[in-house]
């Protein structure tokens, strides 16, 4: 006798680098942890992980001919996303379990890759910026996101590909560090674009006054100037501005780097926001390698100690004054929490953790 699953539930199997306790369950939506065999929790070595099994209801598909059949399989990646977001850890999507009465074999080949066991996306410890415990309880707070609760679709839909971006970048950061840079700063271009921006914003004070005097001089009732102005509005702008504006005193009076001298600091963020913009232009329109160079370390340092040494003398200079891919993913996720509080109303009320994620941290003084 085969007995067979409920066509109208679907599993997927996710796993994380770092360890959780707890589980989830509201309005059809289940998020629960996997053991291993003989309920061991843990995994000796470097592809320790904790698996956990996404269960939701949906309707089943009419039995008629010329019906589409449902693929669920991108739910994996859509509330791994979330996750990642707001635990700040790595999340991996394995495939599906379960799905239209069939069962599926996931993919576990993530569990053979090592990564980075100190870097902060992937310790066992709450991140020292909006610390939400590692307890899948804690997804509660997200419980309009996961459901679509808003009004506002575009900037849900902006958002959704934002943290998109952040989960490839945490997850491909060991293999790929570039590339993983760049999924970041495309987070980053995605905020800075849902945002309105004024021109007191992302003009400066000799700009406003050349635009005013066209706008007076010319007889065209302010097209040229508006023409200058729609010139003027350059993305890397946007994003300075955007991700400025979120990185508030209490993101700069904490740091995951081991010592302070290789923390950010709040009075050159701006031009450390720049110089990200600038190095991911300059790999995607010249090819130059920096990888190495903001590839996670040792001591989580979030800014370059010193000036890398290239036979270009500008990119060395940006190369010394962008984040590290530590000090940009903390901002990243900063930015994007703020952001889902700003206009979605997540609840990031969190007690202040005595011990921080990764290496030792530093409280500003």
């Amino acid at each position: 006798m085969t007995l067979r699953p409920d066509p109208t539930i679907h599993r997927l199997l996710i796993s994380s680098t770092a360890r959780f306790v707890g589980e989830y369950e509201a309005d059809g939506i289940a998020i629960n942890l996997a053991w291993p065999d003989m309920m061991r929790t843990t995994v000796v070595g470097s592809s320790k992980r904790t698996a956990l099994v996404i269960s939701f209801e949906a309707p089943e598909p009419p039995k008629v001919v010329g019906t589409v059949i449902p693929n669920y399989e991108h739910v994996g990646d859509h509330v791994g996303a979330y996750l990642a977001v707001l635990f700040g850890k790595r999340f991996d999507s394995l495939g599906i379990v379960e799905s239209h009465g069939r069962f599926g074999l996931p993919d576990a080949s993530a569990y053979g890759v090592p990564y980075r066991i100190s870097s902060p996306h992937n310790s066992d410890l709450p991140r020292v910026d909006i610390p939400v415990p590692l307890n899948f309880t804690e997804v509660q707070r997200i419980h309009k996101l996961l459901h679509g609760e808003t009004d506002n679709v575009d900037v849900l839909r902006r958002f959704n590909a934002a943290c998109q971006f952040y989960y490839r970048a945490v997850r491909n950061v060991d293999s790929d560090p570039e590339v993983a840079y760049l999924h970041l700063t495309m987070a980053g271009e995605i905020l800075a674009g849902a945002e309105d921006v004024s021109d007191v914003d992302l003009l400066d004070e000799q700009l406003k006054a050349v635009l005013d005097q066209v706008t007076t001089a010319l007889a065209d009732r302010g097209a040229a100037a508006r023409f200058l102005r729609s010139r003027l509005y350059q993305v890397k702008r946007r994003f300075k501005h955007v991700l400025n504006s979120f990185l508030d005193s209490d993101f700069f009076g904490r740091t995951e780097a081991e010592h302070g001298y290789g923390r950010l600091k709040h009075e050159n963020i701006g031009d450390r926001l720049a110089a990200a913009y600038d190095l991911r232009s300059k790999y995607v329109h010249s090819g130059e390698s920096f990888g190495r160079w903001i590839s996670p370390g040792r001591s989580n340092d979030e800014v370059q100690l010193g000036r890398p040494v290239v036979a270009d003398k500008e990119f060395s200079r940006t190369l010394q004054m962008a984040p590290t891919f530590v000090g940009l993913e903390r901002i990243m996720r900063y930015c994007l929490l703020r952001f889902a509080e700003t206009h979605f109303g997540i609840d990031l009320a969190t007690e202040k953790p005595t011990v921080p994620s990764g290496a030792t941290a530093n409280a500003e003084t």
